[in-house]
Order: structure tokens, then sequence, then C-alpha cells
């Protein structure tokens, strides 16, 4: 009971805004979504796939 920890807070909000997601263009600027879709699948099991 009670509130959580704000130290412990800080870090889950600190570690959140340090993971970013994948681009969607490979080194040579083509779109390429197979990096992109299987890391939003990681982080998030609702993710959904994008096709374009």
């Amino acid at each position: 009971m009670g509130h959580p920890d704000r130290r412990i807070l800080r870090e889950r909000k600190r570690r959140k805004k340090q993971e970013e997601m994948l681009g969607r263009r490979n080194t040579l600027s083509v779109l390429d979504l197979t990096p992109h879709n299987a890391v939003g699948r990681m982080r998030s099991p609702r993710f959904t796939v994008k096709f374009k």
C-alpha cells in the first residue's frame, strides 16, 4: 500500500525515453519494415505490423 518510490518511477521513465524504434528505411534509403516490425513485436505484443 502507498505510493511507489519516485526514484524507481524516474528510472523507468528514463529507460523508456532511451528506447527508440528503429527507422523504417535501411542504409540505402529503401523502405524495409522487417526490423521495425520485429522490434515493435518484441516491445509490445499488441503492436500492429506495418506494411507501408
